[in-house]
């Protein structure tokens, strides 16, 4: 389909300066304080000519900010903290969900802290029909969680937003895109989501063959050896005629031996027994006790997302010292909270590694009363009950896995790495940048693992 990008701004950008100069002079001529807010907020994200200029109008700081759509005027916000040097002019950088403009000040390059732009402003630059492209529109944010602070913006140990420049694609449907606001990110992720029926476990029932014993005999009959004496010859006398006067003598009559006849001792019975064993084999499956591999079900009813090439140790789960696995729960907790309801105050829970999320979730449940330390502290699942909050590096190794375990929502999911006290770290799974978010969010989803 030919795509035809919609841009109000394309003729604002020719003749930017002439619509700023026309904008003050309304301002000047403005007769009440009503007037020069509307005067103020309409300059918001109007095309400017001079990248890093800072001008006010209406007592409104706004500064000129190169985009990749051209530069536009963003409005400044105060921040607390020392200002900040900076270098190229007209510049943008975002960080901890705060868009930042090097704007030229008195002749110095200082950072500037920005305003949302109009939401207004943002929908106009992405006016696309069914099957056309545009790459994502200028940088911004969309919500404000804290305030801007130059502190965080100085702290080298606090990483930029990742910036997405990925192009999103329209299609047509009947079906409205979802309302549901992005917290950290402007971007669209293009994944499709994920399924959120829970994981079905099948159980498999092992029958035992019982041992079969052939016999087979073998029966041979003897018999008794017979002794065959034949009849014997009787001899009969002949007559004998005596001459007279001739003597006659009787004849010898003889009679033979009888023949024995010895018939060979009988053959033995000889008897034959076959024994055979039938022993069937079935593998014990992850949830069972048995190997497991990403993606299959664990024994707490979670996909597994970690399989390590040595045992490692999480201190207060079941495998302690010998764990080996990661499982994470069949599905997100209900709603998005915060991280912990103490957002002042260090809780020492600052190991990131694999293995430490649950040290860190029990160490913190100690003071936390409500919010993702105390959910995932107090969930069970399949009868197991050491269950925590992911750390930092074991949601990241979550996020690496998310199409196998699945059901994620495109927002921030909270860790229990707590590197400052007023801040956690989060990762966002629409984009996979891991942040600092305020303990005090409320916007923060939660995922619980457990080690195996």
């Amino acid at each position: 389909m030919k795509g035809i990008v919609v841009n109000r701004f394309a003729h604002v950008c020719k003749t930017g300066l002439a619509a700023f100069i026309l904008m003050a002079a309304v301002v000047a001529c403005g007769s009440d304080d009503a007037s020069r807010d509307r005067n103020s907020l309409g300059v918001q994200g109007t095309a400017c000519v001079k990248p890093g200029q800072v001008a006010k109008v209406s007592k409104q700081s706004v500064v000129c900010a190169k985009t990749n759509i051209g530069p536009l005027w963003y409005a400044t916000m105060k921040a607390k903290g020392k200002t900040q040097a900076c270098k190229s002019p007209g510049v943008i950088r975002k960080k901890s969900n705060i868009v930042w403009a090097c704007g030229v000040v008195n002749k110095k390059k200082l950072w500037q802290a920005t305003q949302p732009l109009p939401a207004a402003v943002l929908a106009s630059t992405t006016g696309i029909e069914p099957g056309a492209s545009q790459s994502t529109p200028a940088l911004d944010s969309t919500q404000v969680q804290a305030a801007a602070d130059n502190a965080v913006l100085a702290d080298p140990k606090i990483p930029d937003d990742k910036t997405v420049t990925q192009v999103q694609v329209i299609e047509q449907a009947t079906t409205p895109p979802s309302t549901t606001p992005q917290i950290t990110s402007t971007s669209l992720a293009t994944a499709a989501p994920q399924s959120t029926n829970p994981p079905v476990t099948t159980a498999y029932t092992v029958t035992t063959i019982p041992r079969v014993t052939a016999t087979t005999t073998v029966n041979t009959t003897a018999y008794a050896p017979q002794t065959t004496t034949p009849s014997p010859t009787t001899a009969y006398a002949p007559k004998t005629t005596i001459p007279s006067p001739t003597t006659a003598y009787a004849p010898k009559t003889t009679i033979p031996s009888p023949t024995t006849v010895t018939i060979p001792s009988p053959r033995n019975t000889i008897s034959t027994t076959v024994n055979t064993t039938v022993i069937n084999t079935i593998s014990a499956t992850c949830a069972k006790g048995g190997a497991c591999k990403v993606g299959d079900v664990g024994p707490g009813g979670g996909k597994v997302f970690y399989v390590a090439t040595s045992a490692f140790t999480s201190t207060g789960s079941a495998c302690n010292t010998a764990c080996k696995y990661l499982e994470a729960a069949p599905s997100d907790h209900s709603s998005r909270v915060a991280w912990c309801s103490n957002t002042s105050s260090s809780l020492g829970v600052t190991a990131q590694g694999i293995g430490s999320g649950m040290s860190n979730t029990t160490t913190a449940d100690s003071t936390c009363t409500s919010g993702a330390i105390q959910v995932a502290a107090d969930y069970t699942n399949n009868s197991k009950t050491d269950w925590h909050l992911p750390s930092k590096d074991e949601l990241a190794q979550l996020y690496a896995e998310r199409t196998k375990v699945g059901s994620f929502a495109y927002d921030y999911y909270w860790s229990s790495s707590e590197p400052y006290s007023y801040a956690s770290y989060g990762q966002r799974f629409g984009d996979g940048a891991q942040n600092l978010y305020m303990k005090s969010s409320i916007y923060g989803s939660v995922r619980i693992v457990r080690a195996f």
